[in-house]
């Protein structure tokens, strides 16, 4: 299964990653299906394929994706990320993440605790995701678990907002006095306040 949400095909960004990944799935003898919308007339794909490719999924399709018991993993694979929301949904859901070691997962995902974090290079994700696959299914519970635990720990909104706050009244004691100290606690809390955001998306989302 691979989503692809945002997809645009007057884009050739977008057009030709898509191609790229179906001529992938024809070099290795994968049969594959694209779904392009979720209109009542698309087609059912065939029953031996083996890559569905998804365009721009509405929320249903990614709930369904997120919370099936079929779904065993979930690949984040953008490098130096921001942040990210999608695996804080993946954890929300108690569903194991596989993300490159950059950027918003290495604040997102623990590693082993929650999820996987590696180099982004194919050898090296083989190799976790084979691990990811093959657990048991106690394992792969305790692993849901915990993602779920982190999230709510560390990502609700009533974290973020008291974290936020913290920042400010830390930056408010500082004083005009521009330090570097201060500048970060200042950058920091609008940092917070942009994550609060992603949390109340997270939180309506999930309700």
């Amino acid at each position: 299964m691979t989503a692809l949400g945002g997809y645009d095909d007057q884009l050739d960004d977008n057009v030709n990653t898509l191609q790229r990944l179906r001529e992938l799935c024809d070099d290795n003898l994968l049969s594959h299906y694209t779904v392009a919308s979720a209109s009542p007339d698309q087609s059912s794909p065939p029953a031996d394929t083996q890559v569905l490719f998804v365009l721009n999924f509405t929320n249903a399709q990614r709930s369904y994706l997120l919370t099936s018991p079929n779904t065993l993993c979930l690949l984040y694979t953008p490098s130096n990320e921001h942040f990210g929301i999608v695996p804080i949904e993946a954890g929300a859901c108690g569903l194991p993440v596989l993300a490159t070691n950059s950027g918003g997962p290495l604040e997102t995902i623990l590693d082993p605790e929650t999820g996987r974090l590696r180099r982004p290079t194919p050898e090296i994700w083989a190799e976790a995701l084979g691990e990811l696959v093959s657990l048991t299914s106690d394992d792969r519970r305790k692993l849901g678990d915990a993602a779920r635990r982190r999230v709510n720990d560390v990502f609700t909104l009533k974290k973020l907002g008291e974290e936020m706050e913290g920042s400010c009244r830390e930056a408010i004691r500082l004083g005009d006095v521009h330090t570097e100290v201060g500048d970060k606690m200042i950058w920091g809390g609008l940092s917070i306040m942009a994550a609060s955001g992603v949390a109340l998306g997270v939180t309506l989302w999930l309700s």
